[in-house]
């Protein structure tokens, strides 16, 4: 798109954003909707209006009121079958905040262990140190996010207008991003699954408990361990405490049919939200076209022993096999540009998986198990007789975040399907969703927490080898994509504890789009530039010629990025240097905020950006898996899927 391309009005493109920053800057929000385009911009009216009211009652409150819904409601030991159920991860717990008076000096948390390795089982119980491990990259991560935090002004108002902020935080030195993960909730209840490489060091004589090192952040996840069945039959004419029961039938990989276990799931009855909307239903799961292909059920036993389903997945979405495989060019453009979100109310309820391969073979799938992918992740709004207040306004902007995507051999089908965990840059919200790494179960999945039964969605994986595979030498290793993931942990943390001021708020040059692709500009300039400034270059090069020639094409990459997220070919200052600018209100600084929007405007709308991103990578020879669901699960007949704006004529 460019900036002089006219609408039909006779307004360009850059000039009708120009019109949207300005919009943004001179117009209050009061709405609750968790949408980051409601942007808070007259904080003295705000402020004044909360010291007034008593504190509004979060979403987060009345999803946990439900013992469901509560993490310390389950026991610790589990009895299910592995023929049945497999775990979400080889280590999983809940974290605990230490008490301020008993702070480790290194920021660790504990976590009370509920799933560990085999050789690590007696863990399952015990409440062990967690700490980050003192390897370079992973103590440069902390030394760049642990702050002071003191709450501002701002930050007491949101608390009070029922957001949810890290308030056992406030007046704490020193926060570290494990405490900053551990305390985000007002309670002890987020649920985690470790990254792949834990090193444990037993309880000794000079260690108190075990401690567990890791190099990376924890996912945030739902649930414990995981299914494959079809609904068979649902108990909504039974007596009320039966409702929540339902029939499933597990998949029998033996026969790759639903003719396993048979037996009764429990799953709860979800509260409404502020708006009076349930995220999630269980009417007519049964019969939903989904229920042929079966669905991945997460979620844990109770006291009697009855898995309670806490998220669910459509199998047909994950599973690495699409449903139509676009090679020509220009239709697949149109198809990631325009029919992956039109006509969505037509598609209300179903699911669609479509594979863009303009240069490979069509029955050829470049996608094998192990393979990793860059998700780019876009959801509208909530329309229909219980619209979202922000769905109702002219311009609907949607959320914008990036990912991971990997392809794994699921034990249970024995099939290949996608592993996904996104990387959520997200200011303090009335659902508690903390920003931060989250399993497909805890962001999308969850039948509380979740979007899946309540939002429109486009995740679009992109496969390009030279951004997501590795670059290697005789002793180094670097991943474009796993920079991206650490550039994106760094401003997570950042924007859990609103840099020591308690809370991120959202304004025209900082949000969720402009700060993630903050992360991947930082991200691919560094891949670059740390192999040509730190090695024998041209050794290298000889040496490695198809790495040397994939690095040519990153950087290729990069400059086409460069000029897409900023049209006029200079990065904006906070971008070259990490400057401590988060989310925030236009009134920290009217103009210079609207200047950095101007210098980034195509970063503005979710859906523009991810259009271009995605593009931009076709460009260079990648392919791309669309997955699209709108407002998939059960029966919600008071809502309707709204598409996010684009700009696109």
């Amino acid at each position: 798109m460019d900036s002089d391309q006219g609408s039909p009005d006779r307004y360009t493109n850059l000039r009708q954003m120009l019109d949207f920053v300005m919009a943004i800057a001179l117009s209050g929000s009061d709405s609750k909707s968790v949408n980051e385009q409601n942007y808070s911009v007259h904080l003295e009216s705000n402020l004044e209006s909360s010291r007034e009211s008593s504190r509004e009652l979060s979403n987060y409150e009345r999803f946990r009121a439900i013992a469901p819904n509560r993490p310390e409601t389950y026991p610790i030991r589990q009895s299910l079958s592995p023929k049945h159920y497999q775990a979400i991860a080889p280590w999983m717990g809940r974290l605990i905040l230490p008490a301020e008076d008993k702070r480790q000096t290194a920021g660790d948390v504990f976590l009370e262990v509920h799933h560990a390795p085999e050789s690590f089982r007696h863990l399952v119980g015990e409440i062990v140190t967690l700490c980050l491990s003192s390897a370079p990259e992973t103590k440069a991560y902390a030394d760049a996010v642990t702050k002071d935090v003191h709450f501002s002004a701002q930050a007491k108002a949101s608390v009070k207008a029922g957001r949810i902020h890290p308030t056992r935080l406030n007046h704490w030195r020193q926060v570290s991003p494990l405490e900053s993960l551990a305390g985000a909730h007002p309670v002890d209840d987020v649920m985690v699954m470790l990254p792949s490489s834990v090193t444990v060091q037993s309880k000794s004589e000079s260690v108190a408990s075990p401690i567990l090192y890791i190099d990376r952040e924890p996912v945030q996840i739902t649930g414990r361990y995981y299914g494959l069945v079809k609904f068979d039959e649902s108990s909504l004419g039974a007596p009320e405490p039966e409702r929540d029961l339902f029939k499933v039938i597990h998949f029998n990989s033996a026969s790759g049919q639903f003719d396993g276990l048979e037996e009764t799931v429990k799953a709860p009855s979800v509260p409404a939200n502020s708006n009076d909307t349930h995220p999630a239903t269980a009417k007519g799961l049964a019969d939903s076209a989904l229920n042929q292909m079966g669905w991945y059920i997460y979620g844990t036993q109770d006291d009697s022993g009855l898995f309670v389903v806490q998220a669910l997945a459509p199998r047909a979405l994950l599973r690495a096999e699409p449903e139509h495989t676009i090679t020509e060019k220009e239709v697949a453009k149109h198809y990631f540009r325009k029919e992956a979100w039109h006509h969505l109310k037509d598609k209300k309820g179903t699911v669609n998986s479509v594979l863009l391969a303009p240069h490979s073979q069509p029955k050829q799938s470049p996608w094998a198990e192990g393979q990793r992918a860059l998700v780019i992740h876009v959801y509208g709004g909530v329309g229909g007789k219980k619209a979202e207040p922000a769905a109702k306004a002219l311009l609907y902007f949607g959320h914008f975040a990036y990912g991971t995507a990997e392809v794994v051999r699921e034990p249970l089908s024995g099939e290949l399907r996608f592993e996904i965990i996104y990387h959520q840059i997200y200011t303090h919200n009335h659902e508690g969703l903390i920003a931060g790494s989250l399993h497909w179960s805890r962001y999308m999945g969850d039948r509380a927490f979740g979007i899946l039964g309540l939002r429109p969605v486009v995740d679009t994986l992109i496969k390009l080898d030279e951004f997501t595979g590795d670059y290697a030498g005789d002793s180094w290793r670097r991943s474009p994509l796993d920079r991206l993931m650490y550039e994106l942990e760094i401003m997570a943390a950042r924007y859990r504890i609103g840099d020591g001021t308690g809370a991120t708020f959202v304004g025209p040059a900082n949000n969720c789009v402009q700060d993630a692709n903050q992360a991947l500009y930082s991200a691919l300039r560094y891949i670059a530039r740390s192999i040509l400034t730190s090695l024998n270059i041209e050794q290298w090069k000889q040496q490695y010629p198809k790495q040397a020639s994939g690095l040519d094409e990153l950087e290729q990459l990069t400059e086409t990025l460069k000029h897409l997220l900023l049209p006029w070919g200079t990065a904006r200052a906070d971008w070259k240097t990490h400057a401590d600018v988060l989310g925030s209100t236009l009134g920290d600084d009217f103009i210079q905020n609207v200047i950095r929007a101007i210098i980034s405007w195509r970063t503005l709308l979710p859906r523009l950006t991810s259009d271009e991103v995605t593009e931009a990578f076709l460009n260079k020879g990648a392919s791309a898996w669309i997955l699209c669901t709108a407002q998939v699960g059960g029966e919600n007949p008071n809502i309707e899927p709204v598409a996010p704006m684009s700009l696109r004529l």
